[in-house]
C-alpha cells in the first residue's frame, strides 16, 4: 500500500479456474509476469476449495470445464454473501455468445475471448481492480481527516488489529460450540471501528457478517468468522507499509 493509496500488485491474488493445463500455464504466466500473485484450480469444485482457505481478489473463469460448468460456479459463487463481491473475468469462445450474456445478468465484470493475449487480459485485470474493496483508504486522506501524523495513525490500526484479534480468539471458543452471538455483535462494532479509520475491506467484510450471521447457518458463520480474522491480518501487512 502506497501513501496514495495504489494498490501493491504483489499483494494481490488472482485465482484461474481452468480444466486445460496448458491454457492455465499461460495465463498464469503472463500475470505473474506483470507482478501479480496467482493460484490455479482445475475446475469449480477445487476453486471453492481455495476460496475457503485464501483471500482471492479476482478471478479468472473458464467455461467449459468438467464437475462445474463456468457459469454453475458463477451462481455459486454470487448467491453466496462472502464471495459475492469477488470481481469475475469470463474467458470464453465466439461461439459461447448465449454463456456470455447470462454470465453477465449473473454479474461478471468482464470478459475476454480465446485465444487469449497478454494486452487484453491484463487490460481486463486492470479493469477488474477498480472493483476491489482496497484493505486501506489512502492514509494521506484518512490522516488529513483525521488530523492525526501517521505515526499516530499506525497507533490506531495496531490497537484496532490486536483487540479484533483478542476477541477473536475470545469469540472464537463460542464459535466453536455453534453460540454466534456474541460475534455478531463484535462485527456490528468492529465495522463502525474499521470505517472510521479507512480499513475499508475489513469494514465490508464485518459489516456483512453483521446482517448475515444472525439468521445464517453454522457453516456460512464459520465462513464470516475466517473472513474477518483474514481482513485482519491482511490490515496487518498494509498497516505495517504505511511510511
Amino acid at each position: 500500500m502506497s501513501l496514495n493509496g495504489e494498490k501493491d500488485r504483489r499483494n494481490m491474488k488472482i485465482l484461474i479456474v481452468e480444466d486445460d493445463i496448458s491454457t492455465r500455464k499461460l495465463e498464469q504466466m503472463m500475470l505473474r509476469r506483470a507482478g501479480y500473485g496467482v493460484l490455479e484450480a482445475e475446475n469449480g469444485l477445487v476453486a471453492f476449495e481455495v476460496l475457503d482457505i485464501e483471500h482471492i481478489d479476482v478471478i479468472l473463469l473458464d467455461v467449459l470445464m468438467p464437475e462445474m460448468t463456468g457459469i454453475e460456479f458463477l451462481r455459486k459463487l454470487k448467491s453466496n454473501p462472502i464471495t459475492a463481491r469477488i470481481p469475475v473475468i469470463l474467458c470464453t469462445s465466439v461461439s459461447e455468445e448465449d454463456t456470455v450474456q447470462e454470465a453477465l445478468s449473473l454479474g461478471i465484470n468482464g470478459y475476454i475471448l480465446k485465444p487469449i493475449n497478454a494486452k487484453d487480459l491484463l487490460q481486463k485485470v486492470q479493469q477488474a481492480e477498480k472493483k476491489i474493496e482496497p484493505v486501506l483508504e489512502n492514509p494521506r486522506k484518512i490522516t488529513n481527516k483525521l488530523g492525526l501524523d501517521f505515526a499516530e495513525y499506525r497507533q490506531l490500526l495496531t490497537l484496532l488489529v490486536d483487540d479484533g484479534k483478542q476477541r477473536l480468539k475470545t469469540i472464537g471458543r463460542k464459535v466453536e460450540a455453534g453460540d454466534f452471538k456474541d460475534f455478531s455483535l463484535f462485527a456490528r462494532d468492529l465495522s463502525s471501528s474499521a470505517k472510521n479509520l479507512g480499513a475499508n475491506a475489513l469494514h465490508q467484510a464485518a459489516l456483512d457478517a453483521s446482517a448475515f450471521v444472525p439468521n445464517a447457518d453454522k457453516k456460512v458463520q464459520e465462513k464470516y468468522f475466517l473472513k474477518i480474522r483474514s481482513e485482519i491480518e491482511r490490515l496487518v501487512e498494509a498497516t505495517s507499509a504505511i511510511r
